[in-house]
Order: C-alpha cells, then sequence, then structure tokens
C-alpha cells in the first residue's frame, strides 16, 4: 500500500473519531481540531473533511439513507467522511478516496468492505 493511501487512512480516520466524539458530545468541533497532535497539514486536512461533512450533512446522510437503511455507526461516519471528500472536496480522485475507506474497513477485518465500495462507487 502507497504512502499516500496511508496518509488518506490517517486523515480519514481522524475525521470518523471526531465525527464520533462531536456527535456523542464529548467534543465540539473546535476542541477535537485543537486537540490533534500533528503538523499542520493533517490537522488543515481533518478540518476542512469535518467542516464539508456538517455543512453538508443532510445531503450526504440522504445519500447514505439512499442505499441502506441500517449501517453500524463507524461504517457510516466513515461513509460521511469518504462521501464529503469525494462529493464536495476536490483535493482527491474518488479512486482514491474508495480504495483509502475500503483499506480502513479490510484492517479491521470487517466484511462490510463489498458494501462500502459499492456504495461509493455509486455514489462517487
Amino acid at each position: 500500500m502507497g504512502k499516500n493511501i496511508q496518509g488518506i487512512e490517517t486523515v480519514f480516520d481522524l475525521a470518523v473519531k471526531g465525527i464520533g466524539a462531536i456527535d456523542h458530545g464529548e467534543e465540539t468541533l473546535d476542541s477535537y481540531l485543537e486537540s490533534l497532535d500533528f503538523e499542520t497539514q493533517p490537522r488543515r486536512a481533518v478540518a476542512s473533511i469535518l467542516f464539508a461533512c456538517y455543512r453538508h450533512r443532510a445531503a450526504i446522510d440522504e445519500l447514505i439513507g439512499n442505499h441502506a437503511k441500517k449501517i453500524r455507526p463507524r461504517i457510516r461516519r466513515l461513509l460521511q467522511v469518504a462521501l464529503t471528500q469525494g462529493i464536495f472536496l476536490d483535493r482527491l480522485h474518488p479512486a482514491a478516496v474508495v480504495n483509502a475507506a475500503v483499506a480502513m474497513v479490510k484492517k479491521r477485518g470487517r466484511r462490510e468492505a463489498g458494501f462500502l465500495n459499492a456504495v461509493l462507487r455509486r455514489c462517487l
């Protein structure tokens, strides 16, 4: 796996964790971003994803809802992050977004990788 995909996975993982913490009331968006102990580039990438994700949350959730009703919370958050990156931010090619998201799920040995791949490819 290339260095670039690993970097994308790191940013996606931080964004997924951030959505979980913010949605559960454990953090605010600002406090989560301030807590990131990274150089400015990954922090900026996470911030861009999170701001866009919350700005376009209704549209993203509707898109997800069109493809599945019952999804594990972490998989839903990963879909939110990947769809935000692929639709509203233009820094990455859609194939790179799909590959990074699927690789993240496969690392955890999840069978949802095929589902995630199918939804992302249809939407992006």
